[in-house]
């Protein structure tokens, strides 16, 4: 029954894994872009030690799911939203970085930024700045800026061949290792966002599912820990026959 306790164990490692990816979707419901994930479940196979395999659970990876979010309108000329496959590029101290959050502001330099402070880039790399006095800043499906009828450039849209290797790094950015491809079908929506992918209705129930789940393994647990316990009172008691 040892191998059955060692089992339930790394059921309940995968399932807390499995809460804090929930919990975070949850918490990032409202934020702009984001993409929920969810874990992926494999079984591990260990040799017992009566020679039998013993399959445990273990939780092989999180997967992001990259389908887009409801478009809102929000009326800020600084609110831009990505329709189809592409990223913003964001400029950060650890290099280039991609995000769908197009909540943008003005920063003191009266640059185009992420919520975080990070300068929006446009193509051949410089930072987005809009002039001193500037009433007006309008923005093309195609993604060209202008302010005040004078064009400052276009913004940077980029695509990649697998999204799956974009990996989640600080202030809702991603990173990856494969080279940004341009985002040439891509449109810019001025004036809206992209909100989160999360439901948070079908999040709360998959919390409860994961709480009943690992409920159920720790009484099974607490179970075989009373039936061990007896087992050792009760035990030297036995008469040699």
């Amino acid at each position: 029954m040892q191998n059955a306790s060692y089992i339930a164990v790394s059921r309940q490692a995968a399932l807390m894994r499995q809460m804090d990816v929930v919990a975070n979707n949850i918490a990032n419901a409202g934020t702009p872009g984001f993409k929920g994930e969810h874990v992926l479940f494999a079984e591990y196979l260990q040799r017992g030690p009566g020679g039998s395999d013993v399959s445990y659970v273990h939780d092989l990876a999180t997967v992001r799911d990259d389908r887009p979010g409801e478009f809102r309108a929000t009326g800020s000329d600084l609110d831009l939203a990505i329709q189809g496959d592409g990223y913003f590029v964001a400029e950060t101290p650890a290099g280039d970085r991609y995000t769908r959050n197009g909540h943008l502001q003005l920063d003191a330099d009266r640059r185009v930024v992420t919520s975080h402070g990070y300068p929006i880039l446009m193509e051949g790399g410089q930072p987005l700045v809009v002039p001193q006095g500037a009433a007006d800043m309008s923005i093309t499906p195609d993604g060209i800026v202008s302010a005040d009828d004078q064009e400052l450039g276009r913004l940077n849209l980029v695509r990649f061949e697998n999204e799956g290797a974009l990996k989640k790094t600080m202030s809702g950015l991603y990173t990856t290792d494969e080279e940004p491809l341009p985002a040439v079908e891509a449109r810019v929506l001025q004036g809206m966002t992209e909100s989160s992918n999360v439901q948070p209705i079908l999040e709360m129930t998959r919390m409860m599912e994961v709480h009943r789940a690992f409920q159920s393994v720790q009484n099974m647990l607490n179970g075989e820990h009373e039936r061990m316990t007896r087992a050792i009172r009760e035990l030297p008691r036995t008469e040699p026959s």
